[in-house]
């Protein structure tokens, strides 16, 4: 036989000869006294001094509402909505928060496993914080059935203590499955912020690429269209009416001008097709002696053009470190909100659960509080009344 099975035989055998003494005694009181001894208010029988305490467990106290362990309901409270706990009540008709939207407790169908409880060493785990030992007996606490094992000795209010113990363990441990899927959800969103990041990112290089080319051929036609009016403006350069000269071709049969002589020829067969004929040959063109620019002046104008090509580059690079800062601060927000939501909700839920402990104990506290002094009135009373009869 195991040691516990041996200590539960030894103390139902003390029971037992305590409650044979405690019928004689009582027989023998009434039969030498006709007075009746006044009830306690709690109390069908009066309990020996000696067995105040449990002697199996020496530090518990026998319940004065009840003789054995009562049966743990598994069905909801019917009629009011409305549970109080300390001074604070719950109403249940609120609405359902998504914490407990579709949780319900399970039923305890196990038994509980005394030899892996034995082998818990409790001091162990304190100093080492070994958590697996913990995860390895907790399922079996938690879903175990209290009530199928031998609870004649024990007080029905420490099989209560341990049955919403259970209940406390089991919604802690929801809790605990919803926070890790929220967190799941989080992350998921994170990375899915992240693709559109990247993806918008390389939309950004390439658009920035684009950008580039294009203000680069634009710089080249600029520093070209630059160095001709620097050249036109130099003395003995071309002049405006010159350049006009050289650049339209003006038809001699009316007021229209054309940029080749392409299209003038073709303006010429459709519309004067009948004097091409006799049109006549242009002029040769006049050959002007163009004066060459110095080497001051090309120096001149190859630094202005450096100094506004890098003008340009810095504005470009400004422009695009002002682009990536503002995506990048974006997405930093974003982020940082969903994780302050995050520590919010589980500081919340944190705080909501510490308090109901705290009442939860408060409340069983003060319970065994009001117990103990019934049973300490209750030992006065028997006192009393074993002087009187003496």
């Amino acid at each position: 036989m195991s040691p516990v099975g041996e200590r539960a035989d030894t103390a139902r055998s003390r029971l037992a000869r305590r409650t044979r003494s405690r019928s004689t005694v009582c027989n023998v009181a009434s039969t030498t006294n006709a007075k009746t001894v006044p009830r306690a208010r709690h109390s069908s029988r009066i309990p020996h001094s000696s067995s105040l305490e449990n002697p199996v467990h020496p530090t518990a106290f026998y319940s004065p509402t009840s003789h054995h362990a009562g049966s743990f309901s598994k069905k909801p409270h019917q009629g009011s909505a409305k549970h109080s706990v300390g001074h604070h009540v719950y109403d249940g008709s609120s609405s359902i928060t998504p914490l407990i939207e579709g949780f319900h407790f399970k039923r305890r169908r196990e038994r509980l496993n005394w030899r892996m409880l034995a082998s818990v060493n409790v001091e162990k785990i304190m100093e080492e914080l070994d958590i697996d030992a913990l995860q390895d007996i907790m399922k079996n606490i938690t879903f175990c059935d209290i009530e199928a094992e031998d609870l004649r000795c024990i007080d029905s209010n420490f099989v209560k203590l341990f049955q919403l113990s259970q209940l406390i363990v089991e919604f802690l441990l929801h809790s605990q499955d919803f926070l890790v899927d929220q967190r799941n959800e989080c992350s998921s969103e994170l990375e899915l912020f992240k693709s559109k990041y990247n993806k918008t990112f390389e939309l950004n290089e390439k658009l920035t690429t684009e950008a580039a080319q294009t203000k680069k051929e634009m710089r080249a036609l600029r520093k070209t269209l630059y160095a001709y009016q620097l050249v036109a403006k130099l003395p003995g350069g071309i002049s405006q009416n010159a350049s006009i000269a050289a650049t339209y071709h003006r038809c001699i049969h009316c007021t229209k001008s054309f940029t080749s002589q392409h299209f003038l020829d073709l303006h010429m067969q459709r519309r004067h097709n009948d004097q091409v004929n006799t049109y006549p040959l242009p002029p040769p063109a006049t050959e002007q002696v163009k004066s060459q620019p110095t080497h001051s002046e090309f120096q001149h104008i190859a630094d202005m053009i450096e100094r506004f090509s890098n003008r340009l580059v810095d504005t470009e690079r400004q422009l695009k470190n002002e682009a990536e800062s503002k995506i990048e601060d974006r997405i930093n927000k974003e982020i940082n909100e969903k994780r302050i939501l995050l520590e919010d909700i589980y500081k919340q839920e944190r705080l909501k659960y510490e308090k109901e402990i705290q009442e939860f104990k408060a409340l069983t506290h003060r319970q065994i509080a009001e117990e103990r002094e019934i049973l300490i009135q209750e030992k006065s009373q028997f006192q009393e009344y074993m002087v009187s009869n003496c």
